[in-house]
């Protein structure tokens, strides 16, 4: 396929431990091998908020109102979403709320600060939402005439950092198999 342009942007907390100033960074992505018919394709992505202490309910209000007013295909929020679990339901309800401004759907994958609070109770309140978990595992997006597929990898906690490498690995692995047999079966 020809040159792609992709456009990303993100919003993030910086300062997690001090101010929490919000960022919005717009990136333009030349893909050599990303379906022509999808050359337009805007994708939003959250991370690293920690809502909680230093990023609060209004402030997420507030992204999720400036990334709908960017018309994003997608959103993709990559770990570290919530500290302060007393506040998960209502986060979850926000980003509901929202889900039919992202006609490719909403997608998280775990961040090490999921696995440090309680990984199980946050699956619990995403599984009853228009939020997908990609836990280790590839999705196959189609949009028009074109097709990609998303991956989603895990950050895990772990005790040092050569666990942390051993699990990154292999959950990369798990997750790429997932989208190679994806692959061949769009192939055939």
């Amino acid at each position: 396929a020809a040159a792609a342009p992709l456009t990303a942007f993100g919003f993030s907390a910086t300062g997690v431990y001090g101010a929490s100033e919000v960022v919005l960074q717009r990136y333009s992505l030349q893909l050599p091998k990303f379906p022509a018919g999808l050359k337009e394709l805007k994708i939003a992505q959250i991370s690293d908020t920690h809502l909680g202490a230093y990023f609060s309910l209004a402030q997420l209000k507030g992204v999720l109102s400036r990334l709908q007013a960017e018309k994003p295909d997608m959103l993709v929020i990559t770990g570290d979403f919530i500290d302060d679990l007393q506040l998960l339901e209502e986060a979850v309800e926000e980003l509901a709320k929202a889900a039919d401004s992202f006609p490719l759907g909403i997608y998280f994958c775990w961040g090490n600060h999921e696995y440090f609070k309680d990984i199980w109770r946050i699956r619990r309140a995403l599984a009853g939402s228009p939020i997908e978990v990609l836990e280790n595992s590839s999705r196959k997006i189609q949009a028009g005439e074109g097709f990609f597929h998303l991956a989603g990898v895990d950050y895990p906690w772990a005790k040092d950092k050569e666990e942390q490498e051993a699990l990154g690995s292999s959950y990369l692995k798990k997750a790429v198999q997932v989208e190679e047999k994806l692959a061949r079966e769009d192939a055939t």
